[in-house]
């Protein structure tokens, strides 16, 4: 068993109700719902597929964090959380290093939108190269926010200018000012370009997968003529429409939209409000006098959000329903949702146990 697990144990808690937990011989139990979470190679697992969560080759190593970034975690008295650590060279004593999978010094396997610490519970969180990857940033902040002490520091590193990379999980390239909107409850000392974020960099990234795809799906001369071109002739496709045409134009138009969507200006999205939702919300509104009291508008809110986050885990269903219908029988607050009574919820969730038997969009 992980050494550093009986060391943690006052630092971790239930993702779904909080709980406090327990060591037994093969997994950790919650004192509170009972929720047993497995441990892999002395790791615990805070995921619903417990099974699925890959053990990689103790030799694989990624990206790591700045020096300095390691000094001044090791210096630190308190612990520092490692959101998405991957494989480190070096392990931190207090640094405890939560990833999807298990590298050689994982501690946590975790999900970033349900930390499994209690609150107030770090002096520091780190997470570099993640935030683009999570389907709801926001929440996986707000989760930042709540494990860190007062006073307690966050520092990530995520994309902005950045090719598609490791689909189908690459959800957000944010701008400066997505990304300080994501940490708005914290004091924000500096939101800056990082040397690693070099606008050089996104040059050369945009440079090097444009090329590599247009020799691999094109002729050989439309590669090399690509190749050959000048800044100041992208320029004018900028400033001048009349240039939009011909061979520099049209070698980029004619790939394949699997390709065009990897390093697009933007997308067009075309989509339907599904009809049999809204009728189930009517449905359940008139049935329902306590529900039916506040219309639709909040009741849609609750529904359309708790959906949404179903549907980015939809392997996910049991895990969900239980952790949701505890949520209504403790009557704990949801977070972004608005106030609502324990009998409007339970309401609310037998909707969407309904809805879960049947699948969920349904």
């Amino acid at each position: 068993m992980n050494s550093k697990l009986p060391e943690i144990l006052n630092l971790i808690a239930c993702p779904q109700c909080s709980g406090d937990l327990n060591i037994a011989e093969t997994e950790l139990k919650c004192s509170g719902c009972k929720t047993a979470y497995s441990i892999c190679n002395g790791v615990p697992i805070f995921l619903s597929n417990p099974r699925n969560v890959k053990v990689m080759p103790l030799d694989h190593v990624s990206n790591q964090m700045p020096e300095e970034v390691v000094e001044w975690l090791e210096n630190l008295k308190g612990y520092s959380l490692n959101i998405g650590a991957g494989a480190t060279r070096r392990k931190i004593a207090k640094s405890i290093e939560m990833e999807y999978s298990i590298f050689k010094n994982t501690d946590i396997a975790g999900d970033a939108h349900h930390l499994p610490f209690k609150n107030n519970v770090f002096d520091a969180v780190v997470a570099f190269n993640v935030f683009e990857h999570l389907h709801s940033p926001a929440i996986a902040a707000a989760e930042i926010f709540r494990v860190l002490k007062p006073g307690g520091k966050v520092m990530i590193h995520t994309a902005f200018l950045q090719p598609l990379h490791e689909e189908p999980f690459h959800f957000y390239n944010a701008t400066e000012h997505g990304v300080i909107q994501w940490f708005s409850r914290f004091d924000i000392e500096l939101c800056q370009v990082s040397n690693n974020f070099s606008p050089a960099l996104t040059l050369a990234w945009l440079a090097h997968d444009l090329l590599y795809f247009v020799e691999s799906l094109s002729e050989p001369k439309e590669a090399q003529a690509l190749a050959n071109t000048t800044l100041a002739q992208w320029r004018q496709l900028w400033t001048d429409e009349n240039k939009r045409r011909g061979l520099l134009w049209d070698v980029i138009a004619k790939l394949p939209q699997s390709t065009q969507k990897r390093f697009s200006a933007g997308f067009e999205l075309k989509a339907i409000k599904p009809v049999k939702l809204l009728q189930d919300i009517q449905n359940y509104a008139v049935e329902d006098n306590d529900v039916q009291s506040d219309q639709s508008e909040k009741t849609d809110l609750i529904i359309n959000q708790l959906i949404q986050e179903l549907a980015f885990q939809k392997e996910q269903t049991e895990n969900y329903r239980e952790k949701y219908e505890s949520l209504y029988k403790s009557n704990q607050k949801i977070t972004n949702l608005p106030s609502f009574s324990k009998e409007k919820l339970k309401t609310l969730f037998r909707l969407l146990k309904k809805r879960l038997t049947r699948g969920i969009g349904k």
